[in-house]
């Protein structure tokens, strides 16, 4: 905040500036962030696809295991008792 760099570069519709501070540090700001001194009208046309980050990448997706079904028996049994303690 309140860093002074220099406009080296800006987009044909001057929607973005890049900019390049003292320290070397280099990147792309937003026209509506930037406050403007002097004239920007000589500073190179930089033509370039400027991304735009998103708040959450694509996932990209995996295929799921397929389940096998357990085997079914095909017999029944049953056992019937005549007490809640199921013995005798």
């Amino acid at each position: 905040m309140g860093q002074v760099c220099e406009i080296t570069g800006r987009s044909a519709l001057y929607s973005w500036y890049q900019l390049t501070c003292a320290t070397g540090q280099q990147g792309w700001m937003d026209a509506r962030l930037v406050k403007v001194t002097g004239d920007t009208s000589r500073v190179p046309v930089i033509e370039t696809v400027i991304a735009v980050a998103t708040a959450t990448p694509t996932p990209t997706p995996t295929a799921l295991p397929t389940a096998t079904p357990a085997a079914v028996s095909s017999t029944w049994r049953a056992e019937f008792f005549n007490n809640t303690r199921l013995t005798g």
